[in-house]
């Protein structure tokens, strides 16, 4: 049986890692989830925005019939009292 050659040690070294696996897939499924996420938010936010305006839209919609009506100016807004 050949001799272990001595390497000044006491303990042995650590055995090979196994190769590490591509991680491609990995990045790509949270760079798919961060676009969606980033997709939902700006789905959102315009869906927040349309609301607003939709709201505002009616609004102005009802101002509209109380135009130059006694206690409200040629706009529809209600006049300040004094």
């Amino acid at each position: 049986m050949p001799e272990k050659k001595s390497i000044g040690r006491d303990f042995p070294l650590a055995p090979t890692p196994e190769p590490i696996k591509d991680s491609t897939k990995y990045y790509k499924r949270l760079g798919d989830k961060a676009a969606y996420e980033m997709q939902a938010a700006i789905s959102a936010h315009a869906n927040r925005v349309a609301s607003g305006k939709i709201i505002q839209a009616d609004k102005d919609a009802a101002r509209q019939k109380l135009k130059g009506k006694p206690g409200y100016d040629k706009m529809g807004f209600p006049l300040k009292k004094p």
